[in-house]
């Protein structure tokens, strides 16, 4: 069922950006192949902006979403025939025709990867981020059986355009069509990579890239999750690459598919705000004609703009809580000056490892790859080192082509991810550098073709190919020690419970909340990564992402505390790090608030646990930490903070 409901899906999806891409009749002038990701890219997009409209008109239920995606499907068996009868289009020279020994050794590669990341496919999540945020928000629309805004900073009150379509994919498959459509979802990006190098490249060349980007350890770690980064590089590429169309021949129409997709982006993520205005800018720069420029900005409103406006209408901020300072709040308690300080501190401040000025702005990718600090996240979700190899490569390639770089439009990808990372570089926003894998796609375009280029004027192609198989190699062992976990889970016995106790850092409690709570209760979580498992009412109270209640390591005030648990059908609390010394104890944030609930005879421990806390997910024996956890009971007859001069 869950494999029928993605393929149903992805067909779906293939018929609504077909549908699209006639009404403005631009199928024409691309190749088959680009025509069948193009329309596949545009219809995920659209997907997800109809579950928006369907959704909060009132229309969330399994059965207007199968409608959707039988709509979609009549249009994908409708509109193919024509395709398929008419002539191709003539492909940009490219080189080699015929199988070689190494096209079948690039395509056992990518078939390899493919089973790898399969064996993730069929696996339970266990990506933290994903068990956080981007599964357990899908699935809480789908208990909630309607969309509701989440008043919570990063994970809660953002865009959500690509997570509707997994929400999607829960009603009509479940977990495990969730799982599998995040899979595909990826692979398809790597399949776009593939049909917009080859015609510059060749096909071998074009493979070995696509293997490269399949086996990136960012795209490794997040392409068979929940996270959107590398689903937004979809939107990126068909974005750009139609822009680029559209700046070089001046024809509206590529322009308009630019701008649905930068808007689909943005209503995927913030960071796809500095896509549209990089996207924006190059086409002031390259094509200032004011009917471009117009239908650039309207389009990309329209096809992203909704949760913008669905901010503003329950914050008063569209990009919530970003403008706090500046806008005024109709709503008090979902946010407040000290928890907007924490959140500037604590997600801003500490994910900033180096200062923000022109010479760290040239030095970041060297420092990502040779010498990165802890908060870039590199050694885990880094790039790998084919760009700092092939560079040299590929400026000497530059070099040589300098007099018609004007003339091409892969100088139009390469200035709209040089304006991306400028504009994401001088933000001051995280320097995580996975915030950057949506425009990596374009870099490697541009770095491979540029290299290409060099290579047919000057014989370099044994070193070019060592660096290729260097790269590979490393990046293939790397993405077969990650798969290891999951094919442990699909050839052992090992339960599903097992499999999460073995990747999910304290989700001992879990199987107790389960069991011992029902939906008459509600439970206190701060643990973020747990939110997903448990099945009955919870709040995720994180530390500064929320306000509701407030556990800020400055929050000292019980009564507070309580009162505000209680407002919020709050009935257990979950700590994961308890102390049993009270001495030990702090006075503030979660645990000293528990504890002075607790004291305060408002509380009582109902179970206590054990859990291990891991850094790695791929070697989770590593780095391995026991703390002790409980669960305490809310209790309001004889509980003395309903007085607070009885509080000692």
């Amino acid at each position: 069922m869950s494999f029928l409901a993605v393929s149903l899906m992805l067909a779906s999806c293939y018929g609504f950006g077909a549908v699209a891409m006639r009404s403005i009749d631009v199928w024409r002038d691309l190749p088959r192949l680009d025509e069948l990701v193009w329309a596949s890219v545009l219809g995920l997009g659209i997907s997800g902006w109809l579950v928006f409209w369907l959704g909060v008109a009132g229309y969330f239920s399994e059965f207007w979403f199968l409608g959707m995606i039988a709509v979609g499907v009549s249009f994908a068996i409708i509109l193919p025939p024509v395709r398929f009868f008419r002539p191709s289009q003539p492909q940009h020279p490219s080189g080699e025709t015929k199988v070689s020994g190494s096209t079948v050794l690039l395509w056992g590669g990518l078939t390899l990867v493919f089973l790898f990341d399969l064996a993730e496919g069929l696996s339970p999540p266990a990506d933290a981020d994903t068990l956080a945020y981007h599964f357990s928000v899908p699935k809480l629309f789908v208990e909630w059986e309607e969309i509701k805004f989440i008043p919570r900073a990063v994970d809660g009150g953002v865009p959500l355009l690509l997570h509707l379509t997994y929400t999607l994919a829960f009603v009509v498959g479940g977990e495990l069509a969730v799982t599998l459509w995040v899979m595909i979802t990826g692979w398809l990006c790597v399949l776009s990579l593939y049909c917009l190098i080859k015609p510059y490249t060749g096909k071998n060349l074009a493979l070995a890239v696509a293997l490269i980007l399949a086996t990136t350890p960012s795209v490794v770690y997040g392409a068979g999750t929940g996270q959107v980064e590398f689903r937004n590089a979809l939107f990126v590429m068909v974005s750009a690459v139609a822009l680029a169309r559209g700046v070089m021949d001046g024809d509206w129409r590529f322009i308009l598919v630019a701008a649905v997709a930068a808007g689909f982006f943005a209503g995927a993520k913030y960071t796809g705000l500095i896509y549209v205005a990089a996207s924006g800018l190059t086409l002031i720069i390259w094509r200032p004609e004011l009917k471009l420029i117009f239908i650039f900005g309207i389009v990309a409103l329209i096809s992203g703009g909704q949760w913008y406006v669905w901010n503003w209408y329950h914050t008063g901020d569209p990009v919530f809580p970003l403008l706090f300072s500046v806008l005024d709040y109709p709503v008090s308690d979902i946010w407040s000056k000290a928890h907007h300080k924490a959140f500037q501190q604590g997600f801003f401040d500490a994910e900033k490892a180096v200062p923000v000025n022109f010479f760290e702005f040239i030095a970041y990718p060297f420092r990502a790859t040779l010498f990165s600090p802890g908060q870039f996240e590199s050694l885990r979700t880094g790039f790998g080192p084919y760009g700092i190899l092939v560079a040299p490569f590929a400026i000497f390639g530059l070099w040589l082509r300098r007099k018609n770089a004007a003339n091409s439009q892969i100088s139009i990808l390469a200035l709209v991810a040089i304006l991306f990372y400028t504009f994401w570089f001088f933000t001051a926003s995280s320097q995580r550098i996975r915030h950057l894998l949506p425009v990596y796609p374009l870099v490697l375009i541009g770095l491979t073709v540029a290299t290409h280029r060099m290579l047919a004027k000057w014989d370099a192609a044994k070193p070019f190919c060592l660096i290729l198989i260097f790269v590979v190699s490393i990046q293939l062992a790397g993405h077969a020690i990650f798969t290891v976990k999951f094919i442990k889970y699909l050839i052992s016995p090992e339960s599903r419970s097992q499999f999460i106790a073995r990747n999910v850092p304290l989700s001992s409690p879990v199987g107790w909340i389960n069991k011992n709570l029902n939906q008459e209760n509600r439970i206190f979580i701060d643990t973020r990564y747990l939110i997903y498992l448990i099945k009955v009412p919870y709040f995720y109270g994180h530390k500064f992402h929320q306000a509701q209640i407030n556990i800020l390591e400055s929050a000292n005030d019980p009564i507070a505390f309580y009162d505000q648990l209680n407002r919020q059908g709050v009935d257990h609390i979950l700590v994961s790090n308890w102390l049993d010394d009270p001495i030990q104890r702090q006075d503030s944030g979660l645990l000293g608030l528990s504890s002075s609930v607790l004291a305060a005879n408002c509380a009582e421990v109902v179970h206590k646990f054990k859990s291990d806390r891991f850094l790695s997910r791929t070697l989770p024996t590593l780095h391995v930490a026991h703390q002790s956890g409980v669960v305490l009971r809310l209790m309001h007859d004889e509980c003395r903070l309903k007085n607070p001069r009885e509080i000692n």
